[in-house]
C-alpha cells in the first residue's frame, strides 16, 4: 500500500496507514463541487492545528501546519476568503511563533522570515543578537537590553509630513502651521503617533494612535475650517482584539460567567484624554481604563474595572 501512503499517521514507523486526502488531489475528480468546499474546511483545520500546536509550546510543528495554511490561503480565491476571518494571519499568536522561529534558528526560519517581511508587520529588533520581536516586547530575552523599533518615526519627523499631505486641501500657511504644531503637541502628550490624515464630512480627520500589549486606541481630531480651536472635537475608538485572544483573559471572562451566571458582551476603554493647562484644547494621556461589560440576564449590564497588570476584573461591579 506505499502507493497510498502520505507520512506516517499512526505513528509506529510503519508506513501504511489511512491516506491522508488533503494531500492527494490526483484522487479527487477536478469538477467536483465538494473539492472546492474543501479548501475552506483545510484552511481551517490547519490554523487550528497550528493554534493548538502554539498552545503546546511546539512551535516547529505549528509552524509546520501554519505554512500549510499560507499555500492553501494563496489557493483560495476571492469568495472562498469571504468564508474566513479578514487578514486571517494578522494575529498576534502567529507573529510570536514566527518570531520564535526566527530567533531560535528552527527548520522553518527563512519561511518564517519570508512572512514577516512580505506582510511588513511590525517588530522591535535586538541588534546585538539578531533577535525579533512582536511590539509589545521592549527587551530582549537572550541579552536584557532595550529592543529597537525601526519603524517608529518620532513626532518631529511625522509632523514635517503633514504640509505635503495637505497640499490641494488647505492653502492657508498659517492654518497649516497650526496643524502641525497641534499634531505635534498631541504627539508628545502620550507618546501617540498620526497615522492618518483624511478627508471627513465637514472637514479633515487626523487620526492618532498609540498601541498597548492588549489594546490599540486611536484618536480622531476633526478639523474643521473657521472652527476656533485648531481641530473642532475629536473621538474615540478602542480595539480589544489582542485581549480578547490571549488565554488569561478568556479564562477570567468563563471563570466570571460560571460563577456569576451573567454573559460577557464586550470589552470597552483604553488610553485617556483631558483638557490642557488653559482648560480650552484637549491633549491624550497615558491613564488607562478598561471596563468588561457582562449582560445580567434582566435587562440589566455588570461592569467591571480590568486590571490589565494582574489580569483580574474588580471584586465589585456597577450595575446599568
Amino acid at each position: 500500500m506505499r502507493e497510498w501512503q502520505v507520512g506516517d499517521p499512526i505513528g509506529d514507523g510503519n508506513d501504511i496507514g489511512v491516506p491522508d486526502i488533503p494531500y492527494m488531489g490526483y484522487l479527487k475528480d477536478d469538477d467536483d463541487e465538494s473539492s472546492k468546499e474543501d479548501i475552506v474546511d483545510n484552511f481551517k483545520q490547519y490554523i487550528n492545528n497550528a493554534r493548538d500546536y502554539y498552545n503546546m509550546q511546539h512551535y516547529e510543528d505549528a509552524f509546520y501546519y501554519l505554512d500549510y495554511s499560507f499555500r492553501t490561503y494563496g489557493k483560495m480565491n476571492d469568495f472562498e476568503k469571504t468564508q474566513v476571518r479578514t487578514d486571517p494571519f494578522n494575529q498576534e499568536w502567529i507573529i510570536e511563533l514566527c518570531c520564535k522561529i526566527i530567533n531560535n534558528h528552527g527548520e522553518y526560519y527563512h519561511e518564517a522570515t519570508e512572512f514577516l517581511i512580505k506582510n511588513q508587520y511590525k517588530l522591535n529588533l535586538c541588534m546585538d543578537c539578531d533577535c525579533v520581536y512582536p511590539i509589545d516586547y521592549n527587551c530582549c530575552i537572550k541579552c536584557g537590553k532595550p529592543l529597537t523599533k525601526p519603524y517608529v518615526k518620532s513626532p518631529e519627523q511625522l509632523v514635517e509630513e503633514i504640509p505635503n499631505v495637505l497640499s490641494g486641501r488647505v492653502y492657508d500657511d498659517i492654518t497649516i502651521a497650526g496643524l502641525v504644531n497641534r499634531s505635534l503637541v498631541l504627539m508628545k502628550s502620550n507618546d501617540c503617533r498620526l497615522v492618518e490624515i483624511k478627508d471627513s464630512n465637514y472637514g479633515i480627520d487626523f487620526i492618532f494612535e498609540k498601541e498597548h500589549k492588549y489594546f490599540k486606541t486611536r484618536y480622531i481630531c476633526e478639523y474643521v475650517p473657521g472652527s476656533v480651536r485648531v481641530f473642532e472635537d475629536f473621538g474615540v475608538i478602542h480595539n480589544h482584539d489582542k485581549l480578547l485572544m490571549n488565554e488569561s483573559f478568556k479564562k477570567l471572562i468563563k471563570d466570571t460567567e460560571n460563577k456569576t451566571g451573567f454573559v460577557f458582551k464586550e470589552y470597552d476603554g483604553g488610553y485617556g484624554s483631558q483638557l490642557d493647562d488653559n482648560r480650552f484644547d484637549f491633549i491624550f494621556n497615558d491613564e488607562i481604563h478598561v471596563i468588561a461589560r457582562f449582560d445580567m440576564g434582566d435587562g440589566e449590564i455588570a461592569v467591571y474595572d480590568v486590571d490589565l497588570d494582574n489580569m483580574e476584573f474588580s471584586e465589585d461591579y456597577r450595575v446599568y
